[in-house]
């Protein structure tokens, strides 16, 4: 990655890590806005790939209480471009570019989560299943329509329209 001639981080979030302020940095074109308070030095690289990049670092300083939790808990951190973090302190899932962070509330880390990068906590694989054993969302009681269910015919999906006529 392309870094400022003036050695400073790749990402910052306030006066000390830009060198000015952030407003000034960014109008003389020394830095771009990620997101309100997240920062880059770097002018070349897609913020796409730079949230990627730091993603543990920019969560961190955004929701300090952040728990990599449900799906993302899991071998596989990102479902799709999605990030799912428990927090009590954030209520509103938080959009970067190129990354979506589903925040939704839930217990701080218990003594067996492990601790995660930039001071962050991921869940364990206890809590984890037990989390995921929640019982899935559904809209006004039927299921998605891509999930069948016991008492649908063979082939069709749990919607009203495909309901078999009653004899």
């Amino acid at each position: 990655m392309k870094r400022a001639s003036r050695n400073l981080p790749v990402i910052a979030f306030d006066e000390a890590g830009l060198g000015e302020r952030p407003s000034r940095a960014v109008a003389a074109g020394h830095a771009r806005l990620i997101i309100r308070g997240v920062y880059t030095t770097d002018l070349t690289t897609p913020l796409k790939r730079l949230v990627r990049s730091n993603v543990w670092e920019i969560l961190a300083h955004l929701v300090p209480d952040a728990l990599v939790a449900d799906r993302s808990a899991g071998p596989v951190l990102f479902d799709g471009d999605t990030l799912f973090i428990a927090s009590n302190e954030r209520s509103r899932d938080l959009m970067l570019p190129g990354l979506r962070v589903a925040v939704r509330p839930g217990h701080p880390p218990f003594a067996d989560d492990l601790p995660w990068m930039a001071g962050l906590h991921k869940a364990s694989i206890p809590r984890g299943l037990v989390e995921n054993l929640a019982r899935s969302r559904t809209r006004q009681g039927i299921a998605p329509a891509r999930c069948r269910t016991r008492n649908s015919p063979r082939g069709l999906h749990n919607s009203p329209s495909s309901t078999p006529p009653a004899a």
